[in-house]
């Protein structure tokens, strides 16, 4: 999608990221719901954590084109957690571990397993030096990942994915 490139792959000279979604990580992601209106909140019977995933996971319906997935993650609290310690106390040595096995972190950045990279496709216009650093990664990091080029096709509005060669 050209817009897409355009608006998340700073114009071109980003990359795209295919994963592995059926890693764990990637099961909790949930769909955008697009419409004309903003969501209804309701205080008295929607849970605060409904009323934050009606917020997050809406969008005007021009979006779309997009077909968004998000992850959203909640913060428990430390009753919820020591709650959670006894549901998981076979998995789990200590109260940390409760929260990786809840997959409830909280907000912030989140690390990934190298593995789950499937594909990485370059931007039409992305610069040298990164696409140096980028094949770099997967021959230390995961060689099984596929690298594609994208290019702007030559009479049309469109891009042509290609598979990358290491120059």
């Amino acid at each position: 999608s050209l817009l897409m490139w355009s608006h998340y792959g700073d114009s071109h000279k980003g990359i795209c990221i295919g994963f592995d979604t059926s890693v764990h990580f990637f099961k909790t992601a949930m769909a955008v719901n697009y419409q004309d209106k903003y969501p209804e909140i309701k205080p008295a019977t929607d849970s605060q954590d409904i009323g934050l995933e009606k917020t997050i996971l809406t969008k005007a319906s021009c979006w779309r084109y997009e077909n968004e997935w998000r992850i959203v993650k909640h913060s428990l609290t430390e009753q919820e957690r020591k709650a959670r310690f006894n549901e998981y106390s076979d998995r789990c040595s200590k109260l940390d571990d409760v929260d990786t096995l809840s997959n409830h972190l909280g907000p912030g950045d989140y690390h990934f397993n190298k593995n789950s990279v499937q594909e990485i496709i370059i931007g039409a216009k992305a610069p040298m030096e990164m696409v140096t650093r980028l094949f770099e990664w997967v021959s230390n990091h995961n060689n099984s990942v596929k690298v594609f080029q994208a290019t702007c096709h030559n009479h049309e509005y469109s891009l042509v994915i290609n598979p990358a060669i290491q120059k």
